[in-house]
């Protein structure tokens, strides 16, 4: 272990950025200490054997379903309160004034990137490509489905998405609150909305394969690192094992742990009426017996060792989000996903390009629109073979590159910051 120190900051609501942040940390070699407000995750980070700091205020599940509602368009508004906002920051500073750090790790927490901006220090970004600043700057987005209305459905499709490009550069509607703190703590301004996202040092969790572009192609401070997986030791039980191994088809269901519950009841009726072995993960967004009496033919567990089922599926049916799309990656298994927000969507718009899923619009996603693409990829053997292609290229890489592409820039990084750094974004 070397002499730097980094100070996880992690939205430990969301299983996805708490597993990724942990793998991180443990190919890193250096100190590592944990900061969250809360989370129904947390207890993953101690139980990988790392110390942890739970801070107050903390993000409440009522706060968090209010965050998941603005992040999906259900809501508007703004985050946090000026004053749970400052209460945040300071909660932050005071540990890091202590800590004293030499970077810090972002992942969803907002409040860290003011803290890095007002004591100057150098911030690690680990974000997915979709909603990146190279993303928006290639002129890659497209417009976002939640935000569609009657008034926008007149608008030429390529207008809405230059728009949207330009947006994802340069909006800063939004800042105030967070400007407003940097101002009366005598820091540099946030400009736009990627400051809010990105650091000095950033590592984007995808790769070129699916994405179409080259990293030679990424600005300076942006690197393609590649998935980052979860060690979850969750064993593969013996009526799963049998359900799926026994099967010529079967499905894995999994919402992630952002999305609405009704979602992942409209996909369970659908998997009953498919009638074939399936397995769904209900993760944190319900919990099994929420849905009622199940056919033989479906098991639904909290959680599941993902890799372990996808690899016994035929098709994936998921939200989107980056871990569930790379886990079947992963595994080479052909997807069926419905976006609850922009990064999602975007996740499945590459899957599609690349051949290997369809995507349900959400306004279309229903009983008879899961069916009719499951069935889709069941009949297309193509689906099969472009998944079969990319789980060779990702797994000649190793499950645990990305975590170890990460710490070996993060490595890099820090050495060259050993003078005092001067965080000028």
């Amino acid at each position: 272990m070397n002499s730097h120190r980094i100070a996880f900051f992690v939205y430990a609501h969301n299983l996805a950025e708490t597993t990724r942040a942990i793998e991180v940390a443990r190919a890193c070699k250096c100190a590592s200490k944990f900061f969250v407000h809360g989370g129904i995750h947390a207890k993953r980070i101690t139980d990988a054997g790392f110390e942890m700091k739970v801070l107050r205020p903390e993000i409440t599940i009522e706060k968090h379903r209010y965050l998941m509602d603005l992040d999906q368009g259900r809501r508007i508004g703004h985050p946090f309160r000026l004053s749970e906002l400052r209460a945040l920051v300071e909660s932050e500073l005071q540990e890091m004034l202590e800590y004293q750090p030499d970077a810090l790790y972002l992942g969803m927490n907002l409040p860290t990137v003011l803290v890095a901006r007002i004591m100057r220090k150098p911030l690690i970004s680990v974000l997915p490509f979709a909603g990146s600043a190279p993303f928006f700057a290639l002129g890659m987005a497209h417009f976002p489905e939640q935000f569609e209305n009657w008034f926008t459905s007149i608008w030429p499709s390529r207008w809405k998405d230059q728009l949207f490009n330009w947006m994802g550069r340069e909006l800063s509607a939004g800042l105030g609150r967070f400007n407003r703190i940097l101002k009366e703590k005598g820091a540099n301004p946030l400009q736009n909305m990627q400051d809010l996202i990105s650091g000095n040092l950033n590592l984007i969790t995808d790769w070129p394969e699916w994405t179409g572009v080259e990293a030679s192609d990424l600005p300076s401070g942006y690197s393609f690192v590649g998935p980052i997986f979860a060690d979850l030791d969750i064993a593969l039980s013996p009526d799963i094992l049998d359900l799926l191994s026994s099967a010529k088809q079967s499905i894995y269901c999994s919402m992630g742990s952002s999305a609405p519950p009704e979602y992942l009841k409209l996909a369970v009726e659908a998997l009953k009426e498919l009638q074939l072995p399936a397995v769904v993960a209900t993760t944190s967004v319900l919990s099994p017996g929420d849905l009622g009496v199940l056919p033989e033919h479906i098991i639904a567990r909290d959680y599941v060792p993902a890799p372990a089922v996808n690899s016994l599926a035929s098709v994936a049916l998921i939200h989107g989000g980056q871990g569930t799309v790379q886990t079947a990656l992963w595994s080479g298994t052909p997807m069926v996903g419905v976006a609850f927000q922009f990064e999602q969507q975007a996740n499945l718009q590459m899957m599609e390009n690349a051949g290997v899923a369809i995507r349900i619009p959400a306004r279309q996603y229903s009983s008879e629109t899961i069916k009719r693409a499951v069935r889709s990829i069941l009949d297309d053997p193509s689906y099969s073979e472009n998944s079969a292609r990319l789980r060779r290229s990702l797994q000649a890489a190793g499950k645990r590159g990305g975590a170890l592409r990460s710490a070996a820039l993060i490595q890099g990084f820090l050495e060259s910051n050993d003078s005092p750094a001067e965080n000028s974004r």
